[in-house]
């Protein structure tokens, strides 16, 4: 797979033995921490548990 670096980006380079290096795309490293409260506000709407279970089992099974 090859990844599009855009102005911006950040990269990884490696190093190697023979001394070349391995310019790729940085991965987004995320963090649970991050990702909690993501969506927090943006509704009124409480799931239950019962209805988070449902929408994740339709999401395993390709429903939406």
């Amino acid at each position: 797979m090859i990844s599009i670096l855009r102005p911006g980006d950040k990269i990884d380079l490696d190093l190697l033995p023979d001394g070349r290096g391995v310019i790729k795309a940085a991965r987004p490293a995320g963090t649970i921490a991050s990702f909690v409260g993501l969506l927090a506000g943006r509704t009124q709407k409480i799931a239950t548990i019962e209805e988070i279970n449902e929408a994740a089992a339709q999401g395993w099974i390709g429903k939406r």
